[in-house]
C-alpha cells in the first residue's frame, strides 16, 4: 500500500534515498559516489536529499546504523519460535548470507567500516552485535549440554564471527557472492566437529 499521510511520504522518501544511497555505497565506495550521483538517481534534488540527511555523511551513519538494529528482530524472531543455542547461530548466519546477498544496505554497510576513516561521522563499531548474538546463542548452546567440553564461549563468539566475515569477505571477491550460502554452510561442518557434541544432530536439524 503507498504512503497516504505526510508522515509516511517522508519515511519512504528517506528510505528510497537511504536505499540508492546505499546501492552507490556498495558498488562504487564512498569516496566515489557524490551528491550529484544520489540526485541524478533518485530524481531529486540535492535540497530534498538534504531536508532527510544533513550530509553524505549522515547518510552512511544512518546506513551503518540501519544494519547494526537488524540483531534485534533476529533475536525476536528466534526467540518467537523457540529457537535457541546451535539451531539458531546456525539459522543466524544463513540468515545474514541471505541478507548480505540481496541488500545493498548490508553490503554498503560492510564496505563503508573499510571507508571508516575517510567517513565524517561516527559509525557504529562493527561487529559487536553480531559477536554478542553469537554469544547469547552459544551460551545457550553451554546451558543445553550442546558444546563439547572444553569449548569457551566468548571466545568461540568472537571466532564465528570472524570467521564468518572472511567467508563472506573472499566470496564477494571470487564469486561476487554467488557460493556464499555454501560456503556458509561449509564453515559450519568444519567448525560444529570442533565445538558441538553432536555435529551432525545440529546440521539436520536445520531451518528451512
Amino acid at each position: 500500500m503507498p504512503p497516504t499521510t505526510r508522515s509516511e511520504q517522508k519515511a519512504a522518501t528517506r528510505r528510497r534515498i537511504l536505499e540508492v544511497a546505499a546501492a552507490h555505497f556498495a558498488a562504487k565506495g564512498y569516496a566515489a559516489t557524490s551528491l550529484n550521483d544520489l540526485s541524478a538517481a533518485l530524481g531529486l534534488t540535492k535540497g530534498t536529499i538534504f531536508f532527510h540527511f544533513s550530509s553524505k555523511a549522515e547518510l552512511a551513519r544512518a546506513i551503518s546504523e540501519d544494519v547494526a538494529e537488524q540483531w534485534v528482530p533476529l533475536r525476536a524472531a528466534h526467540e518467537e519460535r523457540g529457537t535457541r543455542g546451535l539451531a539458531a547461530l546456525v539459522d543466524a548466519s544463513r540468515q545474514v548470507a541471505t541478507v548480505y546477498r540481496e541488500s545493498a544496505v548490508f553490503r554498503a554497510a560492510s564496505r563503508l567500516r573499510l571507508e571508516a576513516e575517510n567517513i565524517d561521522a561516527d559509525l557504529p563499531v562493527p561487529f559487536v552485535g553480531w559477536i554478542d548474538l553469537a554469544r547469547t546463542y552459544l551460551a545457550q548452546a553451554a546451558a543445553d549440554g550442546e558444546l563439547a567440553e572444553g569449548v569457551d564461549v566468548d571466545e568461540t563468539a568472537w571466532h564465528v564471527v570472524a570467521w564468518f566475515d572472511g567467508v563472506q569477505t573472499v566470496s564477494t571477491h571470487l564469486t561476487h557472492l554467488d557460493d556464499l550460502t555454501d560456503r556458509v554452510d561449509g564453515m559450519w561442518r568444519i567448525l560444529l566437529r570442533a565445538v558441538a557434541r553432536d555435529p551432525e544432530g545440529v546440521l539436520g536439524a536445520r531451518e528451512d
